[in-house]
């Protein structure tokens, strides 16, 4: 099996009660995560069989211990998908006393209604086999949420939407940033653009969109907009084909604004980051959420600090 089984051990902790453990898309962010929270760090040892089935291992002992697996659903949301669900209901078989499931970027949030007839409503059936493979905890970041509010709402366990505002403040800060707007480019993005613009003592401004499809928008409302002169920090949930990030750009500098600067907090990938680049942004950052060349943000602190507190 794949994965060479790995330890991180903070001597403060004896006998640990708790454990991290990496599956295949969360290694590098559960290494942090495990150093956040004083515990040991593990691999899950994965593999597949001929037919390609998916197969794991723990290769240390987890009876009785907290288990916080880590993996995000990126860049093959379905393997993900059902090797931390394998992961969750082997470590409950195994007697694991609680299974928190830490999905940094969570897959399948973005289909919560059914928009033509005979469509799954995905979000509810994924959070469903979450907790139906025993997780007693749901934590992820910033999850790509529309007509929901909150996680709850398509969980019954507890789940934590961990928001990195004051982590892109900090960055914001670190380089600099002077005579600041913050702009986000739909209406779903304005939690995260007023929380950041206020720790930053800046302005903000979020635009309003009218989309064709998942890769075609139709126009922005501009109304109200003022940015000339202005530098520009851009902060979107999440980044794919880059179109949306450009298209405001665009209008940005159009309205006179100096520089735009991009935090994507999930870059789903590197090319989707050099073509933003070459189109109308100065500089574009993502969280480690998504390991990438452009992952500048670290987020284990902020999901440490969001882990339930009966845990």
């Amino acid at each position: 099996m794949s994965g060479k089984s790995e330890f991180l051990f903070s001597p403060s902790l004896k006998p640990f009660m708790k454990i991290v453990v990496g599956c295949s898309q969360g290694m590098d962010l559960g290494k942090l995560l495990a150093r956040q929270l004083k515990a040991p760090f593990s691999n899950l040892l994965t593999d597949k069989f001929p037919d390609g089935e998916t197969r794991i291992r723990f290769p240390t002992p987890i009876k009785g211990k907290t288990v916080f697996l880590v993996q995000t659903m990126h860049p093959t949301p379905n393997d993900s998908l059902v090797e931390l669900l394998f992961a969750i209901s082997t470590a409950k078989e195994l007697d694991a006393k609680k299974v928190v499931a830490v999905v940094p970027y969570f897959a399948y949030a973005r289909q919560d209604k059914r928009f033509n007839e005979g469509e799954c409503t995905s979000n509810k059936i994924v959070a469903r086999m979450i907790e139906q493979a025993g997780a007693s905890a749901f934590v992820t970041v910033t999850t790509h949420l529309h007509r929901i509010r909150s996680l709850k709402e398509i969980f019954r366990i507890c789940a934590e939407n961990v928001l990195l505002d004051d982590e892109i403040a900090a960055y914001a800060k670190g380089r600099k940033m002077k005579n600041l707007l913050v702009v986000g480019p739909d209406w779903e993005s304005t939690p995260i653009v007023e929380d950041v613009a206020k720790k930053l003592h800046a302005p903000n401004y979020v635009f309003r969109k009218e989309r064709l499809s998942g890769t075609r928008i139709k126009n922005f409302e501009t109304e109200g907009l003022s940015c000339r002169g202005k530098n520009v920090l851009l902060i979107d949930d999440m980044a794919s084909t880059g179109n949306t990030l450009i298209s405001v750009a665009g209008i940005l500098k159009r309205h006179g604004a100096k520089r735009v600067d991009c935090v994507a907090i999930h870059l789903l990938d590197e090319e989707g980051g050099e073509k933003i680049l070459k189109h109308g942004i100065d500089s574009i950052a993502c969280a480690n959420t998504i390991p990438n060349k452009f992952a500048k943000i670290d987020a284990a602190k902020a999901i440490a600090k969001k882990m339930p507190e009966k845990l």
